[in-house]
This record gives C-alpha cells, structure tokens and sequence, in this order.
C-alpha cells in the first residue's frame, strides 16, 4: 500500500539539525501565541492543541476500494483506500449537508459523496464537483452554501496499523467553547455544577 505523507516546511519528516529544531520551536511558539479563540466576555484566551499520531485500523483490514468509517478522538473519520492501493484519512462527514462518505465512492484520488455527488480530491481535500444530483435539485440546493473542502490528514503504516496524524483533543476544545456563556445541561455557563 501506498501512503500519502506529510510535507512540513517543505521537507518530509527525517532527521532535522539542531538549527532547524530551535527554529521548529521558535515558529511552535509564535503559532502557539496566535492561537486565541474569543470567548463570550470579550476577553482572548490561550489554546494548545494536542497532536499525535492516532491508530485507526488494521492495514489487513483494508482492500482497494474501501471506505470505513470511525470515530476517533471525537471526531469522525473515514479511512479510504484508492483502487491502486493508496491510503487516505479525510473527515468522515460531507461538508454539504454532514452525509457520511462512507456511503460515497472512490476512484482515481476522487471521494464522491452519496447524496448529492459533491467530489474532492483526496490529496488536498478541495472541491471538485459541488451538488451535482439531483439535475434540476443539486445546483440550487448547491448555491445556498460556498463550495466548502474537506479536512484531510497525514497518514502511516505503523507496526501493521494505519495512523493518522489528529487533532486528539478536538471534542474538549469544541466543547469547552460550545457551551462558554449560554446555560449548559450541568445548569452553570461554566460547566460546573451548582
């Protein structure tokens, strides 16, 4: 199987000087202090987020052509592999109406979705075709959002397992910000209990 891999500041991932670590982490840094989301008092606060490589599935479980879908780390995902073997990890989700890809179809690095046959390309995840069917229906339903790409991710093969490099505390930050000044189910705007 083939395997997509990351490009980082236009190497891939090797052996890296000590020059180049110091400035790794200079550039970590100045990202880390431009990441400040608003909250609903005004005031900008400091997130960090956690990424790792995160096992997904066993390779042998995978044939060309095939689309699972997983939750991982809060997120849904959809492992893809191409009918020459290569493997993709994308969101799980259209970002037209949120239809699992897993229901789509893959060929040729394109992921189609089922519903409306919106196509992306797997490499970059970017828009190929937007609401396409039905003839008359798709177009129209296709206007009233932008055509919108789809997250793609880094992937391996590691020890027998496909990985992918994820966001792994993406369900805490979304939930940490979703409920911030509205009255939540534990019953305070913070989270906490009464």
């Amino acid at each position: 199987m083939a395997f997509v891999t990351a490009v980082v500041g236009g190497r891939t991932a090797g052996r890296a000087s000590s020059r180049t670590v110091s400035r790794a982490r200079w550039q970590v840094a100045g990202a880390a202090r431009r990441a400040q989301l608003p909250t609903a008092s005004g005031v900008r606060r400091m997130t960090m987020r956690q990424e790792a490589w995160v096992r997904l599935v066993p390779s042998s479980e995978l044939q060309p052509g095939d689309l699972k879908g997983l939750s991982v780390a809060g997120q849904s995902l959809l492992v893809a592999v191409d009918n020459d073997g290569t493997v993709y990890v994308t969101q799980g989700l259209c970002s037209h109406l949120a239809i699992p890809l897993d229901q789509g179809t893959i060929g040729d690095g394109v992921l189609t979705c089922s519903q409306h046959r919106s196509s992306f390309d797997l490499k970059t995840g970017e828009v190929i075709s937007w609401c396409t069917y039905p003839p008359i229906l798709g177009p129209l339903l296709g206007k009233l959002q932008p055509p919108t790409p789809i997250s793609v991710y880094p992937v391996r093969e590691q020890a027998g397992f496909i990985e992918a490099y994820l966001q792994v505390d993406a369900r805490d930050e979304f939930e940490k910000n979703y409920w911030r000044g509205i009255l939540d189910a534990q019953g305070k705007a913070t989270g906490g209990y009464y």
